[in-house]
């Protein structure tokens, strides 16, 4: 019979300064060794602590680390986390070592809920546009990210048309965002420039991928009356 390793939770959520236990169980009698890794989206698997038998060995970066705890027993270990931070939040992997041979659970995504939310807000325009005429539209988000950082999308949708969506990422050069400090907390203001394909009856989103969820602005329409384009802000919430 081939031995399996589970994580019985694929994600749980803590608050930060909480606490939580990652958990790792085998069906092996005889476990050589135990793992745990973290690995923060797209970056590589980053070793947290190995056994060997009685010995535990905590790898150098994690050794000052008094809220970090693991613990072994027979054929369960766990990842014991207190005062969690931000940075704390990514996948946490377990694996076993068996007669040679290295076996890994699914995994656990461990999402951490910042006391400061992340939120969107966009800006009106209030000055009238001619059709054809480009448009600078802006957003302030408020709030620290996660470890993983954050991505910055602006979405556009068309009522009458099937081809909304992204129509900018992160590096597109005719956006721009900042990072500025606002009595004590982290502000970063976003200009997106609509080009001069300027149609009627646009709504555009501005939106942020951070700590594994998707926060959408309320969101501002574009209003054509004549020759003239008039910005609108409207109240739709994520």
């Amino acid at each position: 019979m081939i031995p399996s390793v589970f994580q019985p939770n694929v994600s749980i959520t803590a608050s930060v300064g909480g606490s939580v236990i990652l958990e790792c169980h085998t069906t092996a009698d005889l476990v050589v060794a135990w793992f745990w890794l973290k690995q923060i989206p797209g970056q590589k698997l980053n070793p947290i602590v190995s056994t060997y038998y009685q010995e535990i060995k905590l790898q150098e970066e994690f050794l000052n680390e008094s809220r970090l705890q693991f613990k072994v027993d027979n054929k369960k270990s766990a990842l014991i986390f207190t005062k969690i931070n931000s940075r704390d939040a990514a996948y946490y992997h377990c694996g076993v070592l068996l007669y040679e041979k290295l076996y890994f659970g699914g995994g656990t995504y461990l999402t951490v809920n910042d006391a400061k939310p992340v939120k969107i807000i966009q800006h009106p325009v209030l000055d009238s546009h001619h059709v054809g005429d480009s448009v600078n539209l802006h957003c302030t988000i408020f709030g620290e990210s996660c470890s993983g950082g954050q991505s910055v999308y602006w979405l556009r949708y068309k009522p009458r048309e099937s081809h909304s969506g992204i129509i900018y990422t992160d590096g597109d050069r005719k956006d721009q965002c900042e990072t500025i400090s606002v009595t004590g907390s982290t502000v970063q203001s976003c200009v997106h420039k609509v080009p001069k394909s300027l149609a009627s009856d646009e709504i555009y989103f501005c939106s942020v991928v951070t700590c594994g969820k998707l926060i959408i602005g309320n969101g501002t329409k574009l209003i054509a009356d004549g020759k003239a384009c008039f910005i609108a802000h409207i109240p739709i919430y994520s």
